[in-house]
């Protein structure tokens, strides 16, 4: 009886606080009836440090979190959605990373300071460039334009005590009315990080150095060629939530891109681009003490895509057609070798050189009604073909799966 009364003034008094007006000299207070979060979709550079990490740049949209495995190549997720069920394209490039682990996430390519923006949509709208079920990253590169002549020449660099990170990075910029140029460079050098009571992590350092370079030249009037290059080297990077670290992630993306400005009052824009990507990556666990069996466990992936994207605009629609494909190889292997010499190695291909196809084309109706409303409509379709090249890997995997097949196809 005693717990019931004392209930029941507990919810008397709060009701009674719950309905008071609260008054001011100078305003009213009133009761906060609901909250509403609105995820960032684009990111700019304009906001983020220039020394800062991809990974802490992508962390301020409320879309984004990070798997963090060590202090270097966060994996990002979109609305909790990992890596598998995402999208994630530089400059609209399908890029495939070579670890089975998923220790070098696409992001780790690029740097903050030849970033413009990063576009971040969910589920289906970040299909343009590929199916996806969770959303899509597009890392948008900066990007110069032919113009009045101009130098532009920037250094930075910087120190953080917490690992001892080094930081230096470098930027050249020339354009004028025909030609123009971009080169960046940025590296960094890490030791082990210290935590708050200055206690040190074991295997947190890392090594990497990063060179971006764009370069474009008008052919005519409404024509432009312009040629890209990223070259990203991470050696000695230690992961202390793994029993493994990496000796080695490198890798080389280039691409060729065309460009027609329409003279009409419906098409607006034509951009073709072709390109080709080289990742490889070798996990480490040479370093650790006590293993109680060494892992040998490189992984490589060859990507060659292409897509041709057409804009237009009439009355309140804005138009987008992608047409796109790739291609891409992957082969990762993993060796063990046992303690005692006599004992027999034990091998397998992780990625039995996998070939994978795919075609796709998307289309989207960008319907506005005012400044502060539209409707977005968009629809996508995709074939998808995997195909196992290695017999030994396919009789490996069909231990596990009697009844795989060695190609796999699907719209």
């Amino acid at each position: 009886m005693k717990k019931t009364i004392a209930l029941f003034f507990l919810i008397f008094s709060f009701a009674e606080f719950y309905s008071q007006e609260i008054q001011t000299d100078s305003a009213k207070v009133h009761n906060i009836e609901g909250i509403i979060v609105i995820a960032t979709k684009n990111l700019s550079n304009s906001e983020a440090k220039p020394l800062s990490s991809i990974d802490e740049y992508l962390q301020k949209s409320g879309k984004v979190d990070m798997i963090k495995r060590g202090a270097y190549a966060w994996e990002p997720t979109i609305n909790n959605m990992p890596t598998e069920r995402t999208l994630v394209t530089i400059d609209g490039m399908r890029i495939f990373g070579a670890c089975t682990d998923k220790m070098d996430p696409i992001t780790s390519y690029v740097e903050v300071s030849n970033l413009s923006e990063a576009e971040i949509s969910s589920g289906q709208g970040g299909s343009c460039h590929g199916s996806t079920i969770g959303g899509a990253i597009d890392l948008k590169r900066t990007q110069n334009s032919v113009g009045e002549k101009r130098w532009n020449i920037g250094v930075n660099t910087g120190f953080e005590a917490v690992n001892q990170q080094k930081i230096f990075g470098t930027s050249a910029n020339f354009r004028n009315e025909k030609f123009y140029v971009d080169a960046d460079f940025m590296m960094r050098n890490a030791e082990n990080y210290k935590e708050g009571h200055g206690n040190e992590v074991a295997y947190s350092k890392f090594h990497k150095f990063n060179i971006s370079g764009v370069t474009g030249m008008k052919i005519g009037e409404n024509k432009l060629v312009e040629a890209s290059l990223i070259y990203d080297k991470a050696t000695d990077v230690g992961y202390p939530a793994l029993p493994m670290d990496v000796s080695l992630a490198e890798a080389m993306i280039t691409s060729l891109k065309f460009e027609i400005v329409p003279n009409s009052e419906f098409f607006k824009n034509w951009e073709t681009k072709i390109y080709y990507n080289n990742i490889t990556h070798r996990m480490d666990d040479t370093k650790r003490p006590n293993v109680p069996i060494h892992m040998d466990m490189p992984g490589f992936s060859t990507t060659f895509g292409y897509y041709s994207k057409l804009k237009a605009e009439k009355n309140q629609h804005q138009f987008l057609l992608n047409v796109s494909g790739f291609y891409n190889n992957s082969l990762a292997k993993m060796t063990m070798y046992p303690n005692n010499p006599a004992e027999n190695l034990m091998f397998m291909l992780t990625w039995p050189d996998v070939n994978t196809l795919f075609q796709g084309i998307y289309l989207e109706d960008l319907w506005k009604f005012s400044e502060h409303s539209s409707l977005k409509i968009l629809g996508s379709v995709g074939f998808h073909q995997n195909r196992i090249r290695s017999e030994f890997g396919l009789n490996s995997l069909q231990i596990f799966y009697p009844e795989m097949k060695a190609e796999k196809a699907e719209f």
